[in-house]
């Protein structure tokens, strides 16, 4: 009888590295596409948005600064979750308190 351990079911059940690349290449390229799509659509009625929401075309630069944002934020969520995936919480962490301090920078404008 034949041992079968539950570290080998759990080997064949969890994916290999050669599939966590291609997947990891696929996330990372459909957000950077979607995020650049944002980023540019921003950019390009970021007049018409800003007069539209706020009333004060003077924000129109502030908030061009701050569409910066939907580029970075996602791609740090993606290098973030795929760090945590393979358990490096120490770049993890780096990731997450950088993050949040270009957020802070930004939001005190």
């Amino acid at each position: 009888m034949p041992w079968n351990t539950s570290s080998q079911k759990k080997s064949s059940n969890t994916l290999s590295g050669r599939h966590i690349i291609p997947l990891l290449r696929t996330g990372l390229s459909f957000n950077l596409t979607t995020s650049l799509t944002m980023l540019l659509i921003g950019f390009i009625f970021a007049d018409k948005l800003t007069s539209l929401l706020t009333s004060r075309p003077e924000m129109v630069q502030l908030v061009r600064i701050t569409l910066v944002l939907v580029l970075i934020q996602p791609l740090a969520t993606v290098a973030g979750c795929t760090l945590l995936g393979f358990g490096n919480m120490k770049d993890y962490a780096i990731i997450d308190v950088a993050r949040q301090l270009v957020r802070t920078v930004v939001s005190s404008s």
